[in-house]
This record gives structure tokens, sequence and C-alpha cells, in this order.
């Protein structure tokens, strides 16, 4: 099945720039040209945003790849042919990689295996279920990339604007 996307990476060693851009042109199977722009917020980093298409699978063995360079923050987004969001994969140093299944609207969906799971982790422990509900809600993920967020929003109005 047909499925599309959006790799935003927040933050990257501004060095990385031809690295990434190869490294993802090879997962897609077509080149890719990211158009890169300061990550003011950062020092020596970089940021870019760009739409990609593939099968099912490609978000996430996008976001896979990604991961592996360990030093970037970045969100992958994949949608079904039909624009309906289906997935987010986030990342940052130090937390990891967070997936998040979407909702029609692109709210994160959380299962009642996924709640009942934090409930029992966290037993008689407010704090502990407090904890497990923001990263259910990916939240220690999102304390990161919100503040890099100008910069990427700005890459898309671009993006926007030279597409048309």
């Amino acid at each position: 099945m047909l499925a599309r996307g959006v790799v935003t990476i927040h933050s990257a060693p501004s060095h990385l720039q031809r690295q990434i851009a190869w490294s993802v042109s090879r997962t897609l199977r077509y080149e890719v040209m990211p158009i890169w722009a300061k990550q003011p917020a950062l020092a020596a980093s970089v940021a870019t945003r760009f739409e990609w298409l593939g099968d099912e699978s490609t978000g996430a063995h996008l976001a896979s790849l990604l991961a592996g360079w360990q030093h970037l923050i970045f969100e992958v987004e994949a949608e079904d042919s039909d624009g309906v969001p289906q997935s987010v994969w986030l990342f940052a140093p130090g937390l990891g990689i967070r997936q998040r299944a979407l909702d029609s609207g692109g709210n994160y969906t959380i299962t009642d295996f996924e709640l009942q799971a934090a409930l029992e982790r966290s037993g008689d422990d407010p704090k502990r279920l407090q904890r497990e509900m923001q990263n259910l809600l990916a939240e220690p993920w999102e304390a990161v990339i919100e503040p890099l967020r100008p910069v990427t929003e700005a890459l898309e109005l671009e993006l926007k604007r030279r597409t048309g």
C-alpha cells in the first residue's frame, strides 16, 4: 500500500547534512535534496523538513535509519494514500525513539493495553502514574522538540511557497 509523509529534522550537526541526505535517499530509493536552515536554538546545528513517498513501512524504516545517527532530533510522520495520519516517530538523544499511532485528526491514540500496562507499572504511586501518562503522551520528546519547531515551521512555509 502506498504511503507518504514528512521527515522533520529539528536539529542535526551541520557537518552531517550530505551524509543524512545520502542515507535517506538510499532508504527511499530516490534522491532527496533537503533545504537546510540554521537551527539557532542549538550551536552548529541545522534543520530541514521534506516529504517522502513509499510503502507503508517506509516511515518506520526512515525513523530507524535516522535514530542511528544519535545526535539528531527528529520526527517522521506517516499517512496513508488518502492523506489520513497513521503514525509519528519522535527521537531525541537520551530519550530514544517513541512511536505513536495517530487518529484521523493527527492526535495520539493510546490503546487500552497501553493504559493497563501503565497502571500496572505505576502500582499505587501517583507520581509514577503521572510519569507513565506523560510517556504515553510523548511529553518528554515534545518538551525537547517544541523549542526547535519555529525553524522547521518556517521551512514548511518555504517549502509550500516553492511547490505552490
